[in-house]
């Protein structure tokens, strides 16, 4: 079975322009952008909002695999580099609201409250987990989901797209 992705809309083009680079102090791989910001990278807020705009989250899930390829020094360019060109799209059409990559789920932890007590646990390993988000203001699902079908995690794992509400008290937090 083919996959079949939609087009983007006609008026995005451009790619990020970035390189990697060795710190000396950590020996992580790191991601150096050398154009506009990018989305997955930093929250970039400020921009118009079309009167007919809808917001709409993007929750980007990964295989391990994928979040191997982040510090993988023969993957990470190609890696990273997808996702800055995906931001430097989404910045270049006005439409991203915020956004950001999230750590291996190895380093989370999940808290409930029961009975008055606070539990925190280890976050549960999967074939897929949550590995980073966007907040994008498009005409429509549609668009959304076009958007959606060009984060570079959704050729292995899943990009989920869901309405962002306004309610009241969404009006009290930063938007």
């Amino acid at each position: 079975m083919a996959l079949s992705i939609p087009p983007l809309p006609a008026r995005l083009s451009g790619n990020a322009t970035f390189r990697v680079a060795r710190t000396s102090e950590t020996a992580m791989t790191r991601l150096t952008l050398l154009s506009a910001p990018v989305a997955f990278v930093v929250a970039l807020l400020g921009t118009a909002t079309p009167a007919s705009a809808e917001q709409f989250a993007l929750f980007v899930y990964e295989t391990p695999a994928d979040f191997a390829a982040r510090n993988d020094p023969a993957k990470a360019e190609a890696y990273w580099g997808g996702f800055a060109a995906l931001g430097e799209e989404m910045r270049a059409a006005g439409i991203v609201r915020g956004g950001g990559p999230l750590g291996e789920p190895a380093l989370g932890s999940t808290v409930s409250v029961r009975d008055g007590r606070t539990i925190s646990a280890a976050v549960e390993g999967g074939a897929e987990a949550l590995s980073g988000w966007f907040v994008i203001d498009v005409a429509d699902r549609a668009e959304a989901e076009a958007w959606a079908a060009h984060v570079p995690a959704a050729s292995t794992a899943r990009i989920e797209v869901r309405p962002v509400l306004d309610i009241p008290m969404s009006n009290m937090m930063a938007r």
